[in-house]
């Protein structure tokens, strides 16, 4: 019991005598650290394992920064109507080594999916197929430079 009183009594004195801090360092890294961060990040070739490593923070702090700073930019100019399409072309045997089957293929690289595909000869007709599936309007297409592709879009 009179130790519980004393430990009250401590509480009460402490609680009436001024408050004392001590001088702590500062949390966080320094705004040039974040900066650095920033800058190989942007470069596009340093990962966020790398960058870390280098500054000798966590890939989550990396992230982190990252997420921040993109939070503060304002959106995007382009139109969201603009898609970039791949179109490609791959074989098969069908049967025989003389019998192809070729797969033509629409994919959204950003979206990491197929659009369409149509199976067929490598041909225009059957390249005109697969644009017919997925329509020309707003969309940027890219491809290998095959003849059939080449002139439609």
């Amino acid at each position: 019991m009179k130790a519980r009183h004393n430990c009250i009594l401590h509480m009460i004195r402490s609680a009436r005598s001024a408050c004392n801090f001590t001088m702590t360092p500062p949390r966080g890294k320094p705004p040039a650290m974040k900066a650095l961060a920033l800058l190989l990040y942007a470069m596009g070739n340093v990962s966020f394992g790398s960058i870390a490593r280098i500054l000798g923070v966590s890939d989550v702090a990396v992230l982190n920064w990252v997420r921040d700073e993109a939070r503060k930019l304002p959106e995007p100019s382009t139109k969201a109507e603009v898609v970039v399409v791949t179109l490609d072309e791959m074989w098969r045997f069908c049967k025989k080594k003389t019998e192809k089957l070729w797969l033509w293929r629409a994919y959204d690289p950003i979206a990491r999916r197929t659009i369409a595909w149509v199976l067929g000869r490598r041909d225009d007709a059957t390249c005109q197929k697969l644009l017919d599936k997925i329509g020309l309007e707003g969309k940027t297409f890219v491809t290998d430079d095959w003849r059939a592709i080449t002139p439609h879009p």
